[in-house]
Order: structure tokens, then C-alpha cells, then sequence
């Protein structure tokens, strides 16, 4: 096996909704550290409790190096010179977001930072397949997804946070879900399966409970930090009802829609781009939901149904490690 080199190493750091991941990959492209932190969605958290999580994640990363660096000057937060970083923040949508975001973090790092929204780095997987264009769609806590090509990102749908829907998300599954047993609920129709669930998931002995559970705060928390664990309380249901789709026709019902809802935002840049003339493109999938098959194969679904196909659809289950390998791969 050989010997890792640290004399070059590279940082990508994927910032969502649920969780931040950091990973530090040597100048072959292996994997030497990893550090996580907690959800770190800018635009719902604030710019300093997501260079808060961001940092944390990048310190416990440089941690945990065969050798890692002494500590720096005070507010130098990573004393690594990285070769090349690259971090996405879920909630970074506009070029005022990322400025901001960069302002807070470059400080804290020794060497030069990129700074960008999360699925942006789905495009290092363009670069790998070298396609001239792709979708980057996140399917996670939220949701988001980007026309990115060698000219940059060309077009953008969804990511406008929870309040607006963020279809095809985790959160947007577990909503669906509670409507629907919901509005069955009203109509009289008092379905097993997936509603048993939801009423367990919120603690509630009655359908017409669930309403009021799923707008309780949690008071121990200031309003920001409470409000955010109420949508991942709705987010964290998604995993049952993906899990119930294929024999609960409402859980089935409620992963369609989900599916729907982000196969229509990828349609319309896929339509973009014929309408741009860039020839063939990818489809590049990450998040807790986006990398799931049942919800891969329902999204490829809808968006056959939209008539829109691509020359190639991938998942990454973990954009940090494949960032900073594919950083690697593109210095050398």
C-alpha cells in the first residue's frame, strides 16, 4: 500500500440542512480524515450558527490527520494550507450569500476557500464524466437543483427553504405523508399502516391529534433552534414512509408526489438547456432522500413522464469524500 502524502491535501465540505460533513483527501485522492458537525442551512440558521457547524467539522477533520498541524494564530480555526477547498452550504443560493458565508469563514482558514451552494459540489461529478452540462439536484433535508456546465451554473430551480414547500426534500416527503393521513382522516377513511406510524412518530392517540404535534415547539430552545427542530422532526419521517411505499398504497401516494415535485424543477432546466442548444447532459442525485433507489426510481419515473431523459443518472451518497477526492484527481 503506499504511503500517504500530506504534503498536499485537499478539503471539501458539504454543509446541509441535517448535518455537515468535512473530509480531507492527500494528493492520491484517499480519504485521511473526516470530521462532522451539526445542520448548518444558512438561510434558516443564520450565517454564524453555520460557520459555527462548519468549523467544528473542519477542526474535528484536522483532528483526527496521521499528523495533524500545530495550532495557528488565534481565530485561525484550520492551519492547513489546503491545495484546494471547496465548501457548500445549504441556504447559499445568492452571490450576497456567498459573500457573506466567505467573509465569516476566510478568516479562520489559512489558505484560499471556495465558497458555494452544496449541490454545486455535484459538479465535480460533471467533470469526472465529461459531459458538457448536468443537473445537480439535492435531495435531503431540503431541496435544490442547478444547470451547472463548464461556463458555470446556468439556471436554478427550488432551494427556497422549507416555508415554500422545497419539494422532492425529506421534510417535503413527511409533510406529504401527514396530509395525506390527514385528509383521509377528515373524509372519514381511517387508513392503517403509514397512519399508525404517523401518529407514533408525534406521540398522538388520535389522527386529529397530529395537526397540533407537528406545530408544538420544543420551549427548552430559542425560536430559531426550535422552529428548525420542528421541520426535522417532519424530515426524520421520511425514512418510514420510503420504507412503507411499496406495499402502503397511501406511503406509495405521498413518495409519487414527493417524486414529482423535484422531477418538475429538473425538467424545466433540462428543458432550459435543449432550448440552449448544449447537447447531451447528466444527472447528478445526493442527499438522506436523493440517494435512496426506491426514490431514485420514482424520480427517473416522473421524469419519463415529463418526457425528459438523461444520458447518464448518478447518486452520491457522500459529496465531502467524492469532492476531495476529485479535487485531488483534478490537481495532479
Amino acid at each position: 500500500m503506499p504511503a500517504m502524502r500530506l504534503d498536499r491535501l485537499y478539503l471539501c465540505v458539504d454543509a446541509g440542512g441535517t448535518k455537515v460533513a468535512a473530509a480531507i483527501a492527500d494528493a492520491e485522492g484517499a480519504l485521511v480524515a473526516e470530521g462532522r458537525a451539526g445542520p448548518a442551512n444558512m438561510a434558516e440558521l443564520g450565517v454564524g450558527a453555520a460557520v459555527g457547524e462548519i468549523l467544528a467539522a473542519v477542526s474535528r477533520a484536522v483532528a483526527t490527520l496521521p499528523h495533524p498541524p500545530p495550532a495557528g494564530p488565534a481565530g485561525l480555526r484550520c492551519p492547513v494550507a489546503f491545495e484546494a477547498a471547496w465548501i457548500g452550504c445549504s441556504g447559499c443560493d445568492s452571490p450576497t450569500d456567498v459573500a457573506a458565508l466567505h467573509a465569516a469563514l476566510a478568516p479562520a482558514f489559512a489558505a484560499p476557500i471556495n465558497v458555494m451552494n452544496d449541490a454545486l459540489l455535484l459538479s465535480l461529478v460533471m467533470k469526472a464524466r465529461a459531459t458538457p452540462w448536468a443537473v445537480a439536484a439535492v435531495s435531503g433535508t431540503g431541496s435544490v437543483a442547478l444547470g451547472v456546465g463548464a461556463d458555470g451554473v446556468w439556471g436554478k430551480r427550488g432551494g427556497f427553504g422549507f416555508l415554500f414547500g422545497d419539494p422532492g426534500s425529506g421534510y417535503h416527503l413527511g409533510l406529504v405523508a401527514i396530509r395525506r393521513v390527514c385528509a383521509a382522516y377528515d373524509a372519514g377513511v381511517e387508513v392503517p399502516g403509514i397512519a399508525g406510524t404517523v401518529r407514533e412518530w408525534f406521540g398522538a392517540d388520535s389522527t386529529d391529534d397530529v395537526p397540533a404535534r407537528c406545530h408544538e415547539l420544543e420551549e427548552q430552545l430559542d425560536p430559531v433552534a426550535a422552529s428548525n427542530a420542528r421541520k426535522l422532526r417532519i424530515a426524520a419521517l421520511a425514512p418510514a414512509v420510503l420504507a412503507a411505499a411499496g406495499s402502503d398504497p397511501l406511503a406509495a401516494a405521498a413518495l409519487a408526489e414527493c417524486a414529482r415535485g423535484l422531477a418538475a424543477d429538473i425538467a424545466a432546466l433540462a428543458r432550459q438547456a435543449k432550448a440552449e442548444r448544449r447537447g447531451a447532459g447528466g444527472l447528478a442525485l445526493t442527499g438522506g432522500l436523493g440517494t435512496q433507489p426506491a426514490f431514485v426510481a420514482a424520480l427517473v419515473g416522473a421524469l419519463a413522464a415529463l418526457g425528459v431523459q438523461f444520458e447518464w443518472v448518478e447518486t452520491v451518497d457522500s459529496p465531502a469524500r467524492r469532492g476531495a477526492a476529485a479535487l485531488a484527481a483534478l490537481r495532479e
